[in-house]
């Protein structure tokens, strides 16, 4: 039932590539690019159920995701901003528990974009009044997770560059000289 590797593939590899960039995050789901290559509906939802449910059973956390987790900080608030589907972040978040470690969380198909954009911060300041300039915008990916957090005055930390431990984030903003000028009195 899944696509295998042959013409099927290749038509649909040419698809993917063609929407990565895309803005738009409809066209950047699994189901649109299945959808591209074949006309059976069945078989595409039958491909889509094998593939939420691998994902299920292959995800893991990154590294002291868990640790980062049991010692939240009181008056921090907690956001994720993913590019995930509502299906596949339900997928992660329940199978670790986290739904309920988040202040916030703000999806691609709540943005209507694909990152790097705005409107995945914008619900968290103002719904819970946040200063842009008072932020920590923690990602993998400096360009999609971070870089407009930063341009409008916020700081950065990217996970695989900065530290390999989020259990260790804490420890590392601590040290850094602008977490003690600009962010300790607004978290303390």
């Amino acid at each position: 039932m899944a696509i295998e590797n042959g013409e099927e593939w290749q038509k649909w590899l040419k698809v993917v590539e063609k929407v990565r960039w895309s803005k738009n995050p409809k066209d950047r789901t699994f189901e649109y690019s299945l959808q591209q290559v074949i006309d059976d509906k069945e078989r595409v939802l039958e491909i889509i159920k094998k593939e939420r449910d691998e994902l299920g059973k292959v995800i893991k956390l990154k590294p002291g995701v868990e640790k980062f987790f049991k010692n939240k900080i009181k008056n921090i608030k907690y956001i994720l901003a993913t590019e995930d589907f509502d299906n596949q972040i339900d997928i992660k978040l329940a199978k670790f528990g986290m739904r309920n470690k988040f202040d916030l969380i703000t999806t691609s198909g709540d943005v209507g974009v694909m990152k790097p954009d705005l409107g995945y911060f914008r619900p968290a300041w103002e719904k819970f009044g946040l200063d842009q300039r008072k932020c920590l915008y923690v990602g993998d990916d400096y360009e999609k997770d971070c870089r407009l957090g930063v341009e409008t005055g916020g700081k950065a930390v990217v996970f695989g560059k900065d530290i390999q431990d989020m259990g260790k984030l804490f420890g590392f903003i601590n040290e850094k000289e602008w977490f003690q000028e600009e962010f300790e009195s607004h978290w303390g």
